[in-house]
């Protein structure tokens, strides 16, 4: 077995690399790429640049580079770097085309001209003056008075003087075509959105048109390339394979015609981006490291280092592999943690690889590297659900079996407790009632009342505890601290000498006659510290909100639980829990700090080396809260209740004694879902706060790589998936009960999320009971639901706007509004949650309620 297992971890790696490998196969090229006339060139002058060039020394290290593949370069300016650019380019053996920058300022024209004046006096040799870049199609200057530029630059020099503008700007302009000696096209197909495969003709056929308009009149190709980065516009796709072949399609056809043309650019701009989008910043053959972008001959790539990347993701694949125990399982469970594991790694790694290849600025690195930390958070999450479902269903493993032998002679006294505050006097009268019919021969119940001030609820109750007989001990309190963990206190401080376990329920459940003889002799073995057996709930018939609801709550019990009970760190509840006396005293007794108590002593009888046992047969049920708003107010109660102690009890997890490392693991993996929920929170409010920057300033914002969205979704939909394979395998659910069961879990995301940002922040919280009265009334819609709600209309607003302004033509664009949608779910959820309860809330009475 364990052979196979390792032969199935080795295939998924090797299949995982094949998938690697196909994803970056090389694209043939039609042709290579032999040589380039000309190129254009301009110092990196801008402060948030990942390379300044401000030194010949770092210009002639640009120029060396450029003279490895190409013998001219274009400038756009005579003033600054760019003119020690001309100065030093003649010692490269370097052609150059200068520049003059126009703009909208006059008197930075003039210094550009007068600076162009000085080189040619000092003697500097040019092959042609260029005017200009796009100045008209900036709208920074009209034709005319361009053409009085050139006009002066044209009186200083004896060279072939042009500007550079797009091909329509010269047809709709034949004036500044007759100014000028030769005229300067900048010819982008990707801005026009050309797609890849007509963009070298099309470039070709726009510079035919401006032959024919102006025979006669030379044209120059001051701006030709494609970007390795970008949006997609049209049918323009930028990526380094698209860069490539336009060079190499275009360039060539240029070549042929005997065109002088100059690529865009040598070197990419990141600083660009602000001002031309994401493209802006990719234009260059080589990169900011002066790394060449791609190869002139033979196939194209397009992540040449993708081996590198792809090695650390199966190698990581691997080592998570052997962590999750792939090689030591049945080979059901050893392929899936390997697909886990690879397709984890393969997320992570991919991710970073593809941010490796982006400019980032020092916000957007910041962004990058908050959204690095949610995603692996996320795929640990996942890890972590893939290792619960292998281990229930194929981890057969158990403690060894507690010694269940009864003796007909001695049945050891168990003492009941049973707290209660202004709870219906009818439904705690028919708990005791179910313990009066008990066919164990010893025990007694102490019912504590605690902060009942309405005589009305407690008296009937004292009333039938003497009516039960002696075995029936009833205590009022007006006042008690401590939450419930004080009444449980208090009741064991009545608890008799003799009794040897103590067995726990609440007012509301009906216990089945053999409760007590079915759970008591699995404490015979002496290390035995609590037996806990499922909390059920019997009006789970009574309209489809109780149906759901049933169905989630079984759903641990079922799954968890028993999974957890295989390396003894089962979670104590404070209903249907039978524990050995001599380990609550060792433990202290309950802690009346804590409102999820019975969780609290659950971790510290483990911590203390006291085992424990779940035995999944249901034997007593109560009633469920009977609207959305009461089982938000419990699950909240739970959660925080369970942030406390991980912040009372941390060193429990850090000391070398106490919990075994399992027991470290499943609590910890059993509250970071939780965590998962606050997270998930807390990145919805970012999302919404993103896509509406977005669709407010989309020029200066953009979506992030289309990875971290998928991801997310990626892992929302495998979770539900998870969940209906281990709801139909190992829970008592038809299809809908297994839908239900994901609908109200998923519904409780919101409040889990605020519990768990509350406990990790907020000192103290007071208890709050789930009422149990059908007749109370009813919270309204805003109370159970309004948060939720206006986190679902939020969504729905900021995604109504995503498809107006979005451009899906991007994939960034289709995976982010997949995960607002995915975002949604759980507020949808909780919205029909709410209303579902609404309805059935007054479907029933207080005394069909209370029914046996």
């Amino acid at each position: 077995m364990r052979g196979l297992s390792v032969f199935l971890v080795c295939i998924v790696a090797v299949a995982f690399w094949w998938g690697w490998r196909v994803a970056n196969e090389p694209t043939p090229m039609p042709m290579d790429l032999e040589s380039v006339y000309g190129v254009a060139y301009t110092p990196n002058v801008k402060p948030d640049v990942k390379h300044l060039v401000l030194d010949d020394r770092a210009i002639r290290d640009d120029l060396k580079t450029i003279a490895t593949k190409i013998n001219r370069i274009r400038l756009y300016s005579a003033t600054g770097a760019p003119a020690r650019v001309a100065t030093l380019a003649q010692d490269m053996g370097l052609s150059v085309d200068l520049g003059v920058w126009i703009g909208a300022d006059h008197q930075s024209n003039r210094r550009e001209i007068d600076a162009l004046g000085r080189l040619l006096r000092d003697g500097y040799i040019a092959g042609r003056v260029i005017v200009g870049n796009e100045a008209i199609f900036r709208e920074e200057q009209s034709a005319e008075t361009l053409l009085a530029y050139i006009a002066k630059v044209r009186n200083a020099t004896h060279l072939s003087v042009g500007a550079a503008e797009p091909w329509h700007v010269w047809l709709d302009n034949p004036s500044l075509a007759e100014g000028v000696d030769f005229i300067g096209v900048q010819l982008l197909p990707y801005w026009e959105g050309i797609a890849i495969a007509d963009a070298a003709a099309y470039a070709m056929q726009r510079f035919r048109e401006l032959q024919a308009a102006y025979p006669g009149k030379p044209v120059v190709v001051t701006e030709t390339g494609w970007p390795s980065q970008g949006d997609r516009i049209g049918g323009a796709v930028a990526s380094r394979i698209n860069q490539n072949r336009f060079l190499r399609e275009a360039t060539t056809l240029l070549a042929v015609s005997g065109t002088p043309y100059f690529a865009i650019e040598a070197f990419d701009r990141p600083w660009k981006i602000k001002t031309e989008g994401l493209a802006g910043g990719y234009w260059g053959l080589w990169d900011v490291d002066r790394k060449a972008k791609f190869d002139w001959r033979g196939a194209a790539l397009e992540r040449p280092d993708w081996p590198i990347w792809a090695f650390g993701s199966i190698a990581f694949g691997l080592l998570l592999s052997v962590a999750l125990g792939a090689l030591r399982g049945p080979a059901p469970a050893s392929l899936i943690l390997t697909v886990i594991a690879q397709g984890v790694a393969l997320a992570a790694m991919w991710s970073m690889m593809v941010i490796s290849a982006r400019y980032a600025t020092p916000f957007e690195t910041f962004v990058w590297r908050l959204l690095i930390v949610a995603q692996w958070f996320l795929l640990l999450v996942f890890v972590i659900d893939g290792l619960e479902m292998t281990d229930r269903l194929w981890n057969r493993r158990r403690a060894k079996a507690a010694n269940t032998t009864t003796n007909d002679t001695h049945f050891p006294k168990i003492s009941i407790h049973l707290p209660c505050c202004s709870e219906p006097p009818a439904m705690v009268c028919a708990t005791l009632r179910a313990l009066a019919r008990l066919n164990y021969p010893n025990f007694e119940v102490i019912v504590v009342d605690n902060n009942t001030h309405d005589p009305l609820l407690w008296r009937p109750v004292a009333a039938f505890c003497e009516e039960l007989g002696e075995r029936f001990k009833f205590h009022h309190l007006q006042s008690l601290e401590g939450f419930k963990a004080g009444a449980l206190n208090f009741a064991y401080s009545r608890t008799a000498p003799e009794a040897e376990y103590i067995a726990v329920i609440d007012s509301d459940y009906v216990v089945e006659s053999d409760w007590l003889l079915k759970t008591a002799p699995l404490l015979n073995d002496p290390e035995v510290g609590f037996v806990q057996a499922p909390q059920d709930y019997r009006d789970g018939v009574q309209g489809i909100f109780k149906r759901f609801c049933l169905r989630e709550y079984a759903a641990f019990f079922h799954i968890g639980m028993v999974r957890r009970d295989f390396f003894n760190a089962i979670i104590q509840h404070g209903v249907m829990t039978l524990i050995r006396r001599q380990a609550l005293v060792d433990a202290g007794g309950w802690s009346g700090w804590c409102i999820t108590e019975d969780a609290e002593l659950g971790l510290r009888l483990h911590s203390r080396g006291w085992k424990s046992i779940f035995v999944p047969e249901s034997m007593g049920r109560g009633l469920m809260p009977n609207d959305f708003g009461a089982y938000k107010s419990q699950r909240h109660r739970w959660v925080y209740g369970a942030m406390r102690i991980m912040r009372r009890h941390w060193r429990l997890f850090v000391r070398p004694k106490g919990l075994s490392w399992a027991q470290r693991f499943q609590y910890a993996a059993g509250w970071l879902p939780w965590v998962a929920d606050a997270a998930g929170l807390v990145f919805t409010v970012a999302a919404i706060s993103w896509t509406t920057i977005v669709c407010l300033w989309p020029e200066s914002t953009a979506l992030p790589p289309w990875i971290f969205p998928a991801t997310a979704i990626g892992v929302f939909c495998l979770r539900q998936a998870r969940d209906q394979i281990l709801y139909a395998i190992c829970g008592p659910f038809g299809f809908w009960g297994r839908i239900g069961a994901s609908f109200a879990g998923l519904a409780l995301g919101y409040t889990i999320g605020r519990a768990v940002l509350t406990g990790a922040c907020a000192k103290d919280r007071p208890f709050l009971r789930t009422p149990k009265d059908v007749a109370a009334k009813a919270p309204g819609f805003a109370a159970m639901a309004g948060g939720e709600a206006g986190i679902l209309l939020l969504l729905a607003m900021v995604f109504s706007a995503s498809l107006w302004r979005f451009n899906f033509t991007e994939v960034e664009s289709w995976a982010w509004l997949g995960l607002l949608a995915v975002q949604s779910a759980p507020y949808f959820a909780a919205v029909v949650m709410a209303v579902l309860g609404s309805i059935d809330r007054n479907k029933v009475s207080v005394l069909e309620a209370v029914q046996e």
